[in-house]
């Protein structure tokens, strides 16, 4: 993983793999003994007009991460959607599926198939994606979001567009240079965004960790000699923000800046 301020010195494609990892979340409750919530997988692939360029590249990092499952994190019977976009939103064109592992290959072929098809024109604009995205990610316990894509806009979707950002900017040489794509992976639990990387193909695919999920309240009726007339104490401040770039960990806002550049 490499810290934002040493993006700019970056040569030689194929010497790093480029992690960008964000959580902005206060100390998570611990999770529940054996519990696995529902999983939603949305593919997200940018059809604009240089993209049609780089569908070899995106085509051999999609089997790729299918035959991995993901990085072993795609189960079977989790949802997959997939959308499309340039300077609109193209939503429903390909059915949403089931995963199953065996049928990896196949899954493959009819996604690739569908890309080879589609499309390619005008421009990228994320913007595009909302607000159908955010509504998904509202009715959402767990979505992981893998957006393919150019890079040749500005992110403004999520808490870490400005270090997303700023990696478009310093690797979009290299990415040109390979005809490969950026792979986006977004992570939102409860309609929140728990975490993001951002990374630069050929090569394994980062997801970031979903935090533990909250333990239901246990309510309990006060007994019949609690006074609870007394005044109320002040609830405990929230933690500070929790940023991880690079394998630095930071609490202050001035810090980050400084890590981070102008």
């Amino acid at each position: 993983m490499i810290p934002l301020k040493q993006l700019a010195s970056i040569t030689g494609f194929g010497r790093v793999l480029l992690l960008l990892t964000a959580l902005l979340l206060p100390a998570p409750a611990p999770a529940q003994d054996g519990y696995q919530p529902p999983q939603r997988w949305l593919l997200i692939f940018d059809t604009s007009t240089p993209m049609q360029r780089w569908l070899p590249g995106t085509t051999t990092e999609l089997q790729n991460l299918f035959f991995s499952n993901l990085s072993g994190e795609l189960r079977a019977g989790d949802s997959v959607g997939v959308w499309t976009f340039d300077e609109k939103l193209h939503a429903g064109r390909y059915p949403l599926f089931t995963w199953q592992p065996q049928n990896a290959a196949d899954e493959a072929s009819r996604l690739i198939n569908f890309l080879d098809f589609e499309h390619y024109s005008g421009h990228t604009r994320f913007a595009a994606l909302q607000p159908l995205l955010g509504r998904v990610i509202a009715h959402s316990p767990r979505l992981t979001i893998v957006l393919f894509c150019d890079g040749k806009d500005k992110l403004k979707l999520t808490p870490y567009d400005d270090g997303i950002n700023r990696v478009f900017d310093v690797t979009q040489a290299d990415r040109k240079k390979v005809k490969d794509p950026y792979v986006v992976v977004i992570r939102t639990q409860q309609g929140k965004f728990v975490g993001a990387t951002v990374n630069l193909p050929p090569g394994s695919v980062d997801l970031p960790a979903f935090p533990p999920l909250p333990q239901p309240a246990q309510i309990s009726p006060p007994s019949p000699a609690q006074d609870l007339s007394g005044p109320v104490a002040p609830p405990a401040p929230p933690a500070p923000p929790l940023v991880i770039v690079g394998t630095r960990v930071l609490t202050n806002a001035d810090e980050i800046k400084k890590i981070s550049g102008p």
